[in-house]
């Protein structure tokens, strides 16, 4: 029994070096730095120095073999890596070794005198960090080096120093700890030795090595602060933020980089199409939303806009990326054209009617923007809300004969009789009595399938004071030929004769 048990303990230590413990990434790297997709160790752990903006904090997990590093402020290491030389005033250094049960912790903090004071535990006990601790700390800085990055700065700052910024930026990108990354590209931006092409490699490998939504966003959005008001930085902070993997935090680095950063025409379609790429329709309303006032008031930066609304699938949230559009000041007419064409793909009717009742108050007056408006209605389901829709923009003063005319043939396409009279009507009461816009009402009274509402707009145009004798002679044909209800025919022809 004895030599079946030791094999058997034998085979699980074998398995554990291969087999990281359940749950457990195979690399067995974690960092704490709030985001969840960067944790890879099984049941609770906490950590007595909370990761924060300048911090590094590591734990790698393997079963029978732990280490966790914790570093914040600045350390320098000896060139033996058996101690620390310095410590910056709001330094703090720990590293923690399990192998089996034997553990060893050191800590390092700032002493009174400002030097660096050692706190070594074995074993759980207190004991002096003497040559044996050294050797161990020496042994195991180079896997510290590469997998958290710890004292990894000189080398760094003497590639940046000798010019070789691509040396630096390899010695990063070789780091496993998502924070440790972020802390050092932070570093090397701040560095003021990279040049604007510099610092774009930088943003573009910032977007590709570093995992984690919140680090990524963390990342772009403290780089957004600190760099240089560069339009070519600022479109290499948007594209990069389009690797953001989830809708909520790439929104949120959208805004900020947006709102930090000043931008023009061709940043506003890069930062468009990112927008694009957000999964989350509400998301991707709300960074719209956000930064739609911050669009430059030209037609490309307007028109990616309005993609990028499109590709919203929700119609609530379409409809209101639209609607935070729409108050915009100094758009162009052709800007105005397609933002009134935009409420046509809203799958909604509500939607639609919604966004363009809102519209018709803002909307200018100009022929082809009416008949852009007039089509995107014409696309509506709903004879109410296309009614409605319709209708709301007769309250406008300045329209022209052809936009009244071009409201008269809209109204025939509502499938509701009793809609295509309340709009004719309206129409009749406020249009300018002119021949040409009379005579185009007439005829899209005359192809109401209702007498009743045939005889309620023909009255509506007898109505109006001014009437040329053209058109009460065309109300009189067209009564006798077109309206069928004999009584609705003969007051309708009565009325006209009067007039007459």
């Amino acid at each position: 029994m004895g030599k079946k048990l030791q094999h058997i303990i034998i085979f699980a230590v074998f398995l554990c070096e291969i087999f990281p413990v359940y749950g457990v990434a195979a690399a067995g790297s974690a960092l704490h730095a709030g985001a969840a997709a960067d944790s890879v160790t099984t049941g609770p752990q906490q950590s007595e120095n909370p990761a924060s903006e300048n911090e590094i904090h590591f734990i790698t997990n393997t079963g029978i073999r732990s280490l966790e590093i914790t570093q914040r402020g600045t350390i320098r290491f000896s060139r033996d890596n058996r101690e620390i030389a310095a410590i910056s005033p709001d330094g703090y250094f720990s590293v923690k070794e399990r192998r089996w049960f034997r553990t060893r912790r050191l800590e390092v903090v700032p002493g009174p005198d400002g030097k660096p004071e050692y706190r070594f535990y074995f074993e759980g006990r207190a004991g002096k960090f003497n040559e044996h601790a050294k050797d161990w700390l020496a042994g195991i800085m180079p896997e510290v080096s590469r997998r958290a990055g710890i004292n990894l700065w000189p080398r760094i700052n003497e590639s940046l120093l000798a010019g070789n910024t691509a040396q630096a930026l390899r010695l990063v990108a070789e780091i496993e700890s998502n924070t440790a990354k972020k802390f050092y590209y932070i570093m090397i931006a701040d560095s003021g030795n990279l040049n604007i092409t510099d610092l774009q490699v930088l943003i573009r490998q910032a977007g590709r090595e570093v995992d984690g939504s919140q680090t990524l966003g963390d990342l772009l959005g403290q780089l957004a602060v600190q760099l240089p008001p560069s339009p070519v930085l600022t479109g290499e902070l948007l594209r990069s933020a389009e690797e953001i993997a989830s809708s909520s935090r790439k929104k949120e680095a959208l805004i900020k980089i947006a709102r930090l950063r000043k931008i023009n025409v061709e940043n506003a379609v890069i930062l468009a199409n990112s927008i694009k790429t957000i999964a989350s329709s509400s998301n991707k309303q709300q960074a719209l939303s956000s930064v739609a006032d911050l669009f430059p008031a030209n037609d490309e930066a307007i028109d990616a806009y309005l993609q990028a609304a499109r590709s919203i699938s929700s119609s609530a949230n379409q409809a209101g990326a639209l609607l935070s559009l729409i108050s915009r000041e100094n758009l162009s007419v052709e800007s105005w054209r397609k933002i009134a064409m935009a409420p046509a793909t809203i799958a909604s009717s509500s939607e639609q009617g919604r966004v363009l009742r809102a519209m018709s108050i803002a909307l200018p007056s100009d022929d082809s923007v009416i008949r852009s408006y007039l089509k995107s209605a014409e696309a509506i389901n709903s004879s109410q809300e296309k009614a409605s829709a319709i209708s709301i923009l007769l309250d406008k003063k300045d329209l022209s004969d052809a936009s009244y005319i071009r409201i008269a043939e809209s109204a025939l396409t509502i499938a509701s009789s009793g809609e295509q009279g309340r709009v004719l009507e309206k129409t009749a009461t406020t249009c300018p009595v002119s021949d040409s816009v009379m005579l185009a009402l007439l005829k899209s009274a005359s192809e109401i399938n209702s007498s009743s509402e045939q005889e309620r707009v023909f009255l509506s145009i007898l109505d109006r004071e001014g009437l040329s004798k053209e058109v009460l002679l065309q109300i009189v044909k067209m009564a006798n030929s077109r309206i069928a209800a004999s009584g609705a025919r003969d007051a309708v022809i009565n009325r006209a004769a009067q007039a007459l």
